[in-house]
């Protein structure tokens, strides 16, 4: 039997639910299209007007890569907060997404203190 007869073959015994949603999701395709109707609909404009009045829950998020390459720490800490503001918001709360501050600073800033702090180890060591 070959590959391709023992797939086929193996397809077969899948109990899976007949479904109207495409098994492949196309999300490079289907994403835009879907922020592009949320964008149409107000979607977002709307939950701030139904939270209005609410209790406040404020997440701020923070620059998301200020102190060097990015990696998947930085993916997870995005969705994490994501998720938190979702939940408040659906648990009644007013949680509007909150950007805070760039952080251009930071990298020179860093620098400059590495800097100064070399130059201050040379000042003080003993000759």
């Amino acid at each position: 039997m070959s590959v391709e007869d023992q797939k086929k073959s193996l397809k077969g015994t899948l109990n899976l639910p007949k479904t109207e949603f495409a098994m492949k999701a196309n999300l490079p395709q289907n994403e835009p299209v879907r922020l592009a109707q949320w964008d149409k609909e107000g979607l977002y404009e709307q939950i701030r007007k139904a939270r209005a009045g609410a209790p406040k829950y404020i997440l701020h998020d923070g620059p998301p890569y200020a102190n060097g390459a990015i990696h998947l720490g930085h993916a997870l800490n995005k969705c994490i907060k994501d998720f938190v503001v979702k939940t408040k918001t659906m648990a009644g709360f007013d949680a509007p997404y909150v950007q805070v501050g760039i952080a251009m600073g930071y990298q020179s800033r860093s620098r400059s203190m590495k800097s100064w702090a070399a130059r201050s180890w040379k000042w003080t060591r003993s000759t």
